[in-house]
């Protein structure tokens, strides 16, 4: 105690550099104060938190890298070695007194996370390892590296070597990609990138809920991989004299070098990983593949898998292995399945002979003789950028193909919405409509998840439905009437049942408003089960926002609240002008003001367009209730897409 006492005086007479260091962290403690007084759940404080660690940390390593070669710069050395007869003293002191500091500002920080969302005991049972992983893990690392830095003379190369760490963990390193170069830089940049991700990355988006913070295996190994190199070298400096001679010292470092190597290749293990950003291969992935389409096919095909008997493991990434009944109404020898590209196809084989390609998202399979009824094996493994499939957490909502889906389906779509004025409104996203004719569904998983199947035992879950949507992370199961799943980790003073309450009850309110409106019928929908997702099922699209299934729908809790109408309408394959209207016009208990704002979003406010005229007239020959009950049932009905076919038919009634 009394060398550290020593040591911190010493550290008085750099005046200047301390008070840098004490700059930056007052700085970095009243903007964390700063958001707490806001009134943010504990969760976004964190958020934010870790999105400007990076900037802590890069003058913490500055300061302390001036601080543990001041001595030496001063010529003081000589005097401390006299002082205790230890080399490199004050380094180790005066890195102890930093670690020490450190240590104490971020159990002041937990402490205040932890007394301020006290109530949301979720959040503080899972806060330690975001926590650690994003905060206090990094920064030791920065101040552990400046530290053996400071134990080599070389100066001029250390600062080199500083300013290129300090560049490679920062976010102006994060290189987007928005076009696929001719030669792989991007790849070899990322490559070379990999081992310095010890912040937050894509910090300049939110963080999703259901996600939750970068918790990956990658960056445990990250963190293993600086440790066991950061030791090394001190155990290579250091050459500690009663050791030299012996065995441990001969291969201590050695085995500690190899570690660090296998730890390092660990590193750079395939892994899906929730990193938005608008490379070519990041979250514009499907936008950028050419899968742009002017209508949705409305395929029809005479034959089904009629049975799924599914093994999904989810570590890394998605892995799936298991059985496929195949049904054909009429013997055929030919099939096309749905599945999504980027999954990589290990195994698919039948006891008939056949053969299969692969092109993108469709799996073309031909058997040598007709068959009616057949049993496929198949073993995949893979992952996409968007929807997540790691230990960490889950989104494979069921109209996304990541199971086989029959037929050729459309996965992503784009189209342009003609509006009466000239402007043109695109709409895009994952396709919501991706069912599959119901089958029987049994899914042996690695863990509990949350799923709209019904678990049958420990991790086995079975039903008979048009889909099979798969979700874990944050995110608790929950039996409340038509309610699933509860998202409790960004917190609310509301307790979990109200927090349900409100859900349902604000999509029963919906309901109701559509029924005064247009004048049907939605019990279907009052029996449908409510799977609660996190908003970034959506995040930069505006379909998939809400998905309609046969006995459930999957939507975030602002979005049931916004309107659960955009679910109802995306669920029609009519995308024209007039159903897009209905999309983006608010449900609301006055019939005509309703009407009007209908209007108003078809044109935009010019009330002269002869279209406008006309569905004026309409109304006024049949009512805006009658109008408006045609214009819901159209929208359902099975019509070929032609919003001036059911004006003309509307003119006739």
């Amino acid at each position: 105690m009394e060398k550290l006492k020593v040591h911190l005086r010493l550290m008085k007479s750099f005046p200047k550099i301390c008070g840098v260091l004490l700059f930056g962290v007052s700085i970095f403690m009243i903007y964390f104060g700063y958001l707490i007084f806001l009134g943010l759940a504990s969760f976004d404080v964190l958020g934010f938190s870790s999105r400007v660690n990076y900037i802590f940390c890069a003058i913490l390593m500055v300061t302390s890298y001036l601080l543990l070669t001041g001595a030496s710069n001063s010529q003081q050395d000589e005097s401390i070695y006299s002082l205790d007869k230890m080399n490199y003293s004050y380094q180790k002191n005066i890195y102890v007194i930093l670690l020490i500091m450190i240590i104490i500002i971020n159990l002041i920080m937990a402490c205040v996370l932890i007394i301020h969302d006290w109530h949301n005991t979720y959040f503080l049972t899972h806060f330690l390892q975001p926590y650690l992983y994003n905060l206090l893990i990094p920064q030791v690392i920065c101040l552990s590296i400046v530290f053996i830095l400071s134990l080599f003379k070389n100066h001029v190369m250390h600062i080199v070597m500083l300013i290129i760490f300090i560049f490679m963990t920062s976010s102006f390193s994060e290189i987007s990609w928005p076009l696929k170069p001719s030669f792989p830089t991007d790849k070899i940049y990322q490559f070379i990138h990999l081992p310095f991700e010890l912040f937050y990355q894509n910090g300049e988006w939110g963080t999703d809920v259901m996600y939750g913070y970068q918790c990956e295996l990658s960056r445990l190994w990250i963190f293993i991989m600086w440790g066991i190199l950061l030791l090394s070298l001190y155990f290579i400096k250091m050459n500690w004299r009663p050791l030299n001679q012996s065995n441990i010292y001969k291969w201590g470092y050695k085995i500690l070098l190899v570690l660090t190597v296998g730890s390092c290749f660990m590193v750079y293990l395939p892994e899906s990983k929730y990193r938005i950003n608008d490379a070519w291969d990041g979250y514009f992935y499907d936008i950028r593949k050419d899968r742009n389409l002017t209508e949705i096919k409305d395929e029809k095909i005479n034959y089904k898998i009629s049975e799924y008997d599914l093994t999904v493991s989810i570590k890394r990434m998605l892995g799936v292995e298991g059985k496929l009944h195949l049904e054909s109404s009429i013997p055929r020898k030919d099939f096309i399945l749905t599945l999504y590209q980027k999954y990589d196809l290990k195994e698919l084989k039948s006891d008939a002979n056949m053969t299969y390609q692969r092109k993108g998202d469709y799996i073309y399979i031909q058997f040598d003789q007709p068959i009616s009824q057949i049993d496929l094996n198949i073993e995949y493994k893979g992952y996409h950028p968007i929807f997540y499939s790691n230990a960490q957490a889950t989104m494979l909502p069921g109209y996304f193909s990541w199971y086989p889906m029959c037929g050729e389906k459309q996965i992503f779509i784009t189209y342009e919405i003609k509006q009466l004025d000239g402007y043109d409104a695109t709409e895009f996203g994952y396709n919501t409509l991706n069912h599959i004719d119901n089958a029987k569904i049994t899914l042996h998983t690695d863990k509990d998840y949350i799923t709209n199947l019904t678990k049958k035992s420990e991790h086995v879950y079975q039903g008979t439905s048009d889909s099979i949507s798969l979700f874990d992370g944050y995110i608790e199961s929950a039996d409340y009437q038509n309610i699933i799943s509860y998202l409790p980790l960004n917190g609310t003073l509301q307790s979990k049942k109200q927090y349900l309450k409100d859900i349902e009850d604000n999509y029963l309110e919906e309901l109701e408003k559509i029924e005064k409106i247009f004048d049907v019928s939605m019990e279907k929908y009052r029996a449908k089960k409510i799977i609660d997702v996190t908003g970034d099922i959506s995040r930069n699209t505006n379909i998939g926002e809400t998905a309609i299934f046969d006995d459930y729908i999957i939507s975030s809790y602002m979005n049931i609240r916004a309107s659960i109408l955009c679910g109802i309408v995306e669920s029609s394959p009519k995308k024209t002008l007039l159903t897009y209207a209905m999309k983006w016009c608010p449900v609301q208990d006055n019939l005509e003001k309703y009407y009007q704002n209908l209007i108003n979003s078809i044109s935009n406010g010019d009330n002269k367009i002869d279209q406008i005229k006309k569905i004026n007239a309409i109304v006024d020959k049949l009512g805006t209730k009658r109008f408006l009950h045609e214009l819901y049932e159209y929208m359902f009905d099975d019509t070929p897409a032609d919003d001036e076919k059911f004006l003309e038919r509307m003119e006739s009634l």
